[in-house]
């Protein structure tokens, strides 16, 4: 395959936000992952405490970006697929994009509300908090904790999918696709 000459690409707004999503999602399934493994003690605790912060912060501007994602798409559509493009690869990267932003989405506000129903604290960036809108219920807040870890790892199988098919279509088809979203 030869790239198309014609291959539109997204707009600047949608490949900003998508390498700027792409980065925080990184940083937040790494330091999910790191906050796991950390005890709560001396040694640890001061560092967990602030991959906590962090990552709630971040958790928290992520749905802010996922948000101004979705608006942005509403007004301008994506690319039209490659003409040449076989109808099974449409329909896969049309279920990996629907699976990528549902759990862009569903993760960060499973995350917010497992802290919230924890009674946590919920910073962003020290600026403000995030409202707690459920009551505190540690059971609730557990199972919900559990689903955001869940949403967690499916996300990053995602993630590995889309990068794989990202690659694929740079390195095997050679079809233009990967030069939408890149600068």
């Amino acid at each position: 395959m030869t790239p198309s000459k014609s291959a539109e690409r997204y707009t600047m707004l949608h490949r900003l936000l998508h390498w700027l999503i792409a980065l925080l999602v990184a940083g937040l399934l790494a330091s999910g992952m790191i906050m796991e493994d950390l005890e709560w003690n001396a040694a640890e605790g001061a560092l967990k405490n602030s991959l906590y912060f962090n990552h709630k912060s971040v958790g928290a501007l992520l749905i802010g970006l996922m948000v101004l994602r979705l608006l942005s798409r509403l007004f301008s559509r994506a690319p039209a697929p490659e003409p040449d493009m076989p109808v099974l690869f449409k329909l896969a990267g049309g279920a990996g994009h629907l699976a990528l932003y549902v759990l862009l989405i569903a993760t960060p506000l499973l995350g917010w509300s497992a802290t919230a129903a924890g009674d946590f604290p919920l910073p962003v960036f020290g600026l403000f908090e995030l409202p707690k809108f459920l009551a505190k219920d540690a059971d609730l807040s557990e199972t919900l904790f559990e689903a955001h870890e869940l949403a967690a790892n499916l996300l990053l199988l995602v993630v590995i999918a889309h990068i794989g098919a990202a690659f694929f279509h740079l390195f095997i088809r050679r079809d233009g696709v990967f030069r939408r979203m890149w600068f």
